[in-house]
């Protein structure tokens, strides 16, 4: 759940499910607006979700400046944007009806696909790191991210640079979300550009996809 109040400030809240809701990867992919005088909040809270053909990613985005969009990633071309949704500025009085269209569309869009949130896999918030993840095995080193089932390399993503800001300093990414549907045949990261105070670079988000050879069956 991503929240804007008076333009500027952004916090993330993860709502708790209900407890005797189904499985939050088994509900359709819905999200809501809720707007206020100066408070706006968007609950994108099933994203990211994959389409029930397993060939699109959809994903929300922050843009700069407060706006907000939405992107459709194709699993096949290793997560290459293959749509994207008009970026809107929630809390400007000059397009008051621009966010209510963009999710109303959005939303159709995940109801015909039939898209449903994927499944987050757990890693360490580190510059580095060794994990597992049922099968997998998951080293992060310098940027680049190695998958294995067993000794076998499955998969690389790209290396992702650091970048070092004239004001800011020095900003190394970390992998900070990892997500996998249920045969693993690919994974989708969230990298983010941190600094050594854990400063988190604005607007430094970056997903990337991951396929992997011989998925699970």
């Amino acid at each position: 759940m991503t929240s804007l109040i008076l333009a500027a400030a952004l916090c993330w809240v993860a709502a708790a499910p209900a407890g005797s809701a189904p499985p939050a990867d088994t509900v359709p992919c819905q999200v809501k607006e809720r707007r206020e005088r100066n408070f706006y909040e968007l609950d994108d809270g099933c994203l990211p979700a994959v389409s029930a053909d397993g060939q699109y990613v959809a994903i929300a985005t922050d843009e700069t400046g407060g706006g907000y969009g939405f992107e459709l990633l194709a699993v096949a071309r290793k997560g290459r944007v293959a749509r994207t949704f008009a970026t809107f500025y929630p809390l400007d009085p000059a397009m008051p009806r621009v966010g209510p269209a963009v999710i109303r569309s959005f939303n159709q869009t995940l109801a015909r696909g039939g898209y449903r949130r994927l499944r987050k896999i757990e890693t360490p918030r580190e510059f580095e790191f060794d994990s597992t993840a049922g099968n997998l095995g998951l080293r992060f080193r310098k940027g680049r991210l190695e998958v294995r089932r067993g000794d076998t390399v499955v998969g690389k993503s790209r290396r992702f640079a650091r970048y070092d800001d004239s004001e800011l300093g020095l900003h190394v990414p970390i992998v900070e979300e990892l997500f996998a549907p249920e045969d693993h045949a690919w994974l989708l990261m969230r990298v983010e550009l941190v600094g050594r105070t854990g400063f988190y670079y604005p607007h430094g988000t970056e997903w990337t996809l991951v396929l992997l050879a011989n998925a699970a069956k």
